[in-house]
């Protein structure tokens, strides 16, 4: 594969000294992309000065810039508006001209806006060229009243990797290459599948993040491959030779959140006879991944803010300011700007974060599901030791037109039950595939209301008052509603049958609950519950306290942590409990 970039410059032009400046420049990209492995393009850089030398004079001509872009034009091309293959076209915007002489080396005279002239008429002829100013002065461009892209030569020719990444960001922003080219010049590592068109944009601007040190918020369902790009980010940010430390904001229990991620000083409790590092030390010159940021609490959320806010924190018993010097990455698969609306996650930490960045599910990108399977693929070989395996066309496709509610996960979970069936030197095939019928983790789960025997949502729980109104309760006793409530068992009639018969629904919903949130908020493999979903899943009922919620997840959580996984057993137990309480 062979990338033409073509240069249009007075100077550059001329001068072969230049030209060799920035053709070391662009060798050292394709160097840098080399550094990933599997890149196999070649890149060449072509100049024209736009001018003819004509009676001792530098003379500016359009038609020479013109003929430079159409000269190399593609073979299978016809027509003069077909596009030339340039990758980019890179258009100086001043250009000396005048007379020369043996003790000058440059014309004595100036055409400021020349470079505007040669733009609109390259425009003009191929509207979809990629073109971009390429210029030593910013205001000048934008004293022009327009909004055309531009590359600055300072940060072209200024040593180091800034250079080769402002020709980075040029090519990948303005210039005109195949996707696999940009995962290249993106330094995506040849494990990682990038394929897509909508997650090669989001490399991209992680890309961008990484490099400027900004702070990220990486959002996405179950499975998509957050904390692969926050690897990623930590790769390409100058800090891969650093830590990269994850941590899960949600299993870090309140009255230790502080002490975890900023450290304790010396002496600020009885006990602590040393200094205890967080987090936020421990990645310090690295990166530090804040995971699931969207199931903390608000109070949780109110001391990052200030860290992301004045980049200092203190440690517990502490008045030293120590300077954030890692990259911080947050993830969540919540979503947070509804969660924001609602008061459940605060506004001003997400406007603290300066880039957000949403990966799409999988079944949005069908393009990434096929070298996603090949590479699951070849790490179950690995794993098994087994060798040969290979994956049809047919398989790709029901991966392809599946669901997959967990993304990664699923296409994993479903590669490795079909191997296990296989033997070295076999094909894996559609009909090999076997899929859980789960639903999906979506980034705000709606209510799943509880069915029934026959298939039939269950009637919602009345309200005690409601009941006793019925039954003539607060018409009898002549209390009010609230009255008749706490003296419910005054009234015989409700005692033999309402009351009765409340408790009972109550009973057989609540058991339905619990049932459900075990299938649904259970870890597919370990069978352990997953507490978060299924406290979401118990409190989105109308009918459930929070105290309840907390009671039946205890319950739950040791169930499944005795190996009682069967929601037979869960369910027998369940109506047990409930037979007491009704008694």
């Amino acid at each position: 594969m062979r990338l033409r970039v073509l240069v249009i410059d007075d100077k550059l032009g001329r001068s072969p000294l230049h030209q060799r400046q920035l053709t070391r420049v662009f060798a050292a990209l394709v160097d840098d992309c080399r550094s990933t492995g599997g890149v196999n393009f070649a890149l060449t850089v072509e100049f024209s000065a736009g001018q003819r030398f004509e009676g001792g004079c530098w003379v500016n001509d359009i038609e020479i810039a013109l003929a430079a872009v159409d000269e190399t034009k593609d073979s299978r091309a016809t027509g003069a508006t077909a596009l030339p293959d340039w990758c980019l076209v890179l258009v100086d915007m001043q250009f000396d001209y005048g007379p020369v002489d043996d003790e000058r080396d440059d014309p004595p005279l100036v055409a400021q806006h020349f470079g505007l002239e040669i733009e609109a008429a390259l425009l003009a002829r191929h509207p979809g060229l990629p073109t971009v100013r390429f210029t030593s002065s910013h205001e000048r461009d934008i004293r022009t009243g327009t909004t055309r892209p531009f590359l600055s030569k300072v940060d072209v020719f200024s040593n180091g990797e800034k250079g080769v990444d402002a020709l980075r960001m040029a090519m990948l922003c303005y210039g005109q290459m195949s996707d696999e080219v940009k995962t290249w010049l993106l330094r995506v590592p040849s494990h990682t599948p990038v394929a897509s068109a909508a997650l090669i944009e989001v490399y991209t601007e992680a890309f961008l993040a990484a490099r400027s040190g900004e702070f990220v918020l990486l959002r996405g369902e179950a499975g998509t491959g957050k904390e692969v790009l926050a690897h990623y980010m930590h790769s390409v940010s100058g800090r891969s030779e650093g830590p990269f430390v994850g941590r899960s904001v949600a299993s870090v229990p309140a009255e230790l959140f502080e002490s975890e991620l900023f450290g304790i000083e010396k002496g600020a409790a009885t006990g602590i006879g040393r200094t205890v590092v967080g987090e936020f030390e421990h990645a310090a010159g690295g990166t530090l991944l804040l995971d699931e940021i969207g199931a903390s609490s608000p109070a949780h959320q109110a001391k990052l803010l200030r860290v992301l806010q004045e980049r200092h924190f203190t440690r517990v018993g502490g008045r030293d300011l120590l300077e954030v010097k890692c990259l911080v990455v947050a993830a969540t698969q919540d979503n947070v700007e509804e969660r924001g609306s609602s008061g459940e996650f605060r506004r001003d930490l997400y406007d603290r974060f300066q880039r957000v960045l949403y990966i799409p599910p999988l079944r949005q990108r069908t393009q990434d599901i096929e070298p996603l399977a090949r590479r699951v693929l070849i790490d179950e070989m690995a794993r098994t030791g087994k060798s040969g395996i290979l994956l049809a066309e047919d398989a790709i496709t029901v991966l392809q037109h599946s669901a997959l509610p967990k993304n990664a996960r699923t296409v994993q979970q479903v590669l490795s039950r079909a191997m296990a069936a296989k033997s070295s030197q076999s094909v894996i095939r559609g009909a090999d595939l076997v899929f859980d019928q789960a639903v999906p983790d979506t980034e705000r789960p709606a209510l799943l209301a509880p069915w029934g025997t026959n298939n039939e949502p269950l009637v919602p729980t009345a309200r005690l008052e409601d009941v006793a109104e019925a039954a003539g309760g607060a018409s009898r006793t002549g209390k009010s509603g609230t009255e008749a409530h706490h003296g419910i068992r005054d009234a015989p009639i409700l005692e033999r049958g309402a009351l009765k018969q409340l408790r009972a629904e109550t009973a057989r919903r609540e058991r339905r609950l619990a049932c459900h949130a075990l299938e649904r908020c259970r870890h597919p493999v370990t069978g352990k519950l997953k507490i978060q979903p299924a406290m979401q899943y118990l409190m989105d009922d109308p009918t459930m306290t929070p105290m309840g919620a907390k009671r039946m997840i205890q319950k739950l959580m040791a169930t499944t942590q005795r190996g009682e996984f069967s929601v037979e057993r869960v369910e027998a137990w369940m109506r047990g409990l409930q037979q007491r309480d009704v008694q």
